[in-house]
C-alpha cells in the first residue's frame, strides 16, 4: 500500500524548520519530511511508501490539480493507494502564467506550447493568497503582482472571504475531490482540515456536506500543540496523525 497526501503548510511541515540546527540546513528538508503527520500516519499504517505533495501556501485548487496529476500519471494501482487530503483556506488560489517572454517582434510567446501542443509546466503555476503575495515569487513576478494587487485584493477579498462564498467553495472542492478519487478507483481516502478554515455553512450546504462527506475538522481543543507561527509543532504533527488514525482507521475496529 501507498499513502499519498496533499495539503498546504500543515501537511508540508511549515514551521518545523525552527527545530533544525542552522549549521545543518542542507538536511532541513529531510528532517521536516521525517516529522510531518503523513510520515507518522504512514508508519502507523505500515505502508510501503509515503508520497507527500503538500506545499507551503498551496491552495485548494493546487491540491485538486496535483492530486489529479498524480493519480493520472502514477504506475501504481489506485486501489492500492490511500489518499489523505488536508484542505486549506479558500482565500488562496493559483494561476497559470502562460505569457512570460517576448520574441524579436515584441509579441508574447506562449510558454509550454510546441507544435500546437500545450504542455503543463509546473514552474508556471503561481500560488497567491488574498491580502498578500506568497513566498517563492521572483522579482519580476512580485512587480507584476504588486501592480495588480489593488484591484485583485479589493475584488477577491469580497469574492472569496465572505461566509456565503466560503461554504460553496468548500462544497465545490469536497465534491470535486471525492469525484476524482472515486473515478480513479481509490478505495480508501480521507479528508480533514483546520476548524478555522471550513466551518461557515448555510443550513443547506451544512446538511449536504454532513450527509455526503466525512470531513474531520481539527483544532487545538484536541490537544494539538502549535508553534508561534500557528503551525503544528513536532508533537502537534504526532497528535494529528494519532487523531487521523483513530478517526479514519481505528474507530470501527
Amino acid at each position: 500500500m501507498i499513502l499519498y497526501t496533499n495539503g498546504c503548510s500543515f501537511t508540508a511541515g511549515g514551521g518545523l524548520e525552527e527545530y533544525v540546527n542552522p549549521n545543518n540546513l542542507p538536511n532541513q528538508a529531510d528532517f521536516i519530511k521525517e516529522h510531518t503527520w503523513p510520515k507518522h500516519l504512514g508508519d502507523k499504517l505500515g505502508v510501503e511508501k509515503i508520497i507527500n505533495h503538500g506545499r507551503m501556501c498551496g491552495s485548494n485548487h493546487r491540491i485538486l490539480r496535483k492530486t489529479f496529476d498524480f493519480l493520472s500519471q502514477t504506475e501504481h494501482d489506485c486501489k492500492d493507494i490511500i489518499v489523505g487530503i488536508q484542505f486549506t483556506n479558500n482565500n488562496r488560489f493559483e494561476y497559470y502564467e502562460s505569457y512570460s517572454e517576448f520574441n524579436s517582434n515584441g509579441f508574447n510567446i506562449l510558454l509550454g506550447k510546441n507544435n500546437g501542443e500545450v504542455k503543463n509546466l509546473q514552474e508556471n503555476w503561481k500560488q497567491v493568497k488574498v491580502g498578500r503575495n506568497e513566498m517563492g515569487f521572483t522579482e519580476y513576478e512580485l512587480d507584476l503582482l504588486i501592480k495588480e494587487t489593488e484591484f485583485t485584493d479589493r475584488f477577491l477579498s469580497i469574492y472569496q472571504n465572505s461566509k456565503i462564498q466560503d461554504c460553496y467553495d468548500t462544497l465545490f472542492v469536497l465534491n470535486t475531490m471525492q469525484n476524482i478519487l472515486e473515478k480513479f478507483g481509490v478505495k480508501k481516502y480521507f479528508f480533514w482540515s483546520e476548524y478555522n478554515f471550513h466551518h461557515n455553512y448555510t443550513p443547506e450546504t451544512e446538511s449536504y456536506i454532513k450527509k455526503h462527506f466525512d470531513l474531520l475538522l481539527i483544532n487545538n481543543k484536541m490537544g494539538i500543540d502549535y508553534l508561534k507561527c500557528a503551525h503544528p509543532s513536532l508533537e502537534g504533527h504526532k497528535k494529528i496523525s494519532e487523531i487521523l488514525y483513530e478517526y479514519f482507521f481505528n474507530k470501527n475496529t
